[in-house]
């Protein structure tokens, strides 16, 4: 067991059905803004909105996230694929095969200790936990660059993919990465979003290029889950091994869907995660 009990964590979770991917993003913006809006006093549903929030969900249809801060060149429709920009860092990710979880979460929680970068850290140290459940061995990444590919300069230096590369606390498995994450602050509140690879043998999964109409930039560097165990696995056993762990580390779950508050919230900033257009997406 990677992580000690606690006796003073309560969080909210909450597994989503499939849905796209501006209605994904909106979702999370929704709980960063009305956690980050119900930290002050005397506000309706405070209680329950500090609970620190993890949700998982997945895209149907498949969808490319980007990077706050990345730069895309006319990148309108990749393969077919939609393209929406996150509110959070990091770098492309296309959402077909893998399982994406949203923590929302107070800077000065306990579980954080105060320092943004546990979120990193301890979120991983969970999924190592159970991933170690269903006899997958992760390791978690201590340093900001991968030595086993710190020499591929094509991949890290030019391939916009999130799992082109390895940062500090996200996971590989056999040299590969398996879990990329990135987050956004605002306010003293945490929004961290991640994305765990199940199945990386997707025609799609070849790589994801600078620009619309290039070829794809080969991304040697991630393993899915089915493969490394070398058989199909469900989304709904990963989600059972988490919730042992949290539970194992005396963490108290308390079952939610998105509340009506949240539902107006995210119907509102649909429309700033225009699908197709990542210039003009929520910034």
């Amino acid at each position: 067991m990677n992580l000690r009990p606690s006796d003073y964590q309560t969080i909210r979770l909450i597994e989503s059905p499939p849905a796209n991917a501006s209605y994904n993003m909106a979702v999370d913006e929704a709980l960063l803004l009305l956690h980050t809006a119900n930290r002050k006093p005397n506000t309706a549903n405070r209680i329950i909105s500090e609970l620190p929030i993890l949700r998982f969900y997945t895209f149907s249809p498949p969808a490319i996230t980007i990077g706050r801060f990345q730069k895309v060149e006319n990148m309108e429709l990749y393969n077919g694929i939609n393209v929406v920009r996150r509110i959070t860092g990091g770098r492309a990710i296309l959402h077909d095969g893998d399982i994406t979880y949203s923590l929302v979460i107070e800077v000065n929680h306990p579980f954080l200790s105060g320092n943004p970068l546990e979120g990193y850290k301890k979120i991983s140290l969970l999924f190592i936990d159970a991933l170690n459940s269903l006899g997958v061995e992760a390791q978690l990444i201590r340093i900001n660059r991968n030595p086993q590919t710190a020499n591929r300069k094509p991949q890290t230096a030019k391939n916009p993919g999130c799992f082109s590369s390895v940062s500090r606390y996200e996971l590989q498995v056999q040299g590969k990465k398996v879990l990329g994450s990135a987050q956004k602050r605002q306010n003293g509140v945490i929004l961290q979003q991640g994305s765990l690879m199940i199945n990386s043998k997707s025609s799609r999964h070849s790589g994801i290029p600078k620009k619309a109409g290039q070829p794809p930039i080969p991304n040697w560097n991630q393993i899915g889950l089915s493969e490394i165990l070398g058989r199909k696995i469900e989304i709904e056993e990963i989600l059972i091994s988490i919730k042992k762990v949290i539970k194992n580390m005396g963490i108290k779950i308390v079952n939610s869907t998105i509340t009506e508050q949240e539902k107006e919230l995210t119907n509102t900033l649909i429309p700033h995660y225009s699908i197709g257009n990542p210039e003009e997406s929520r910034v």
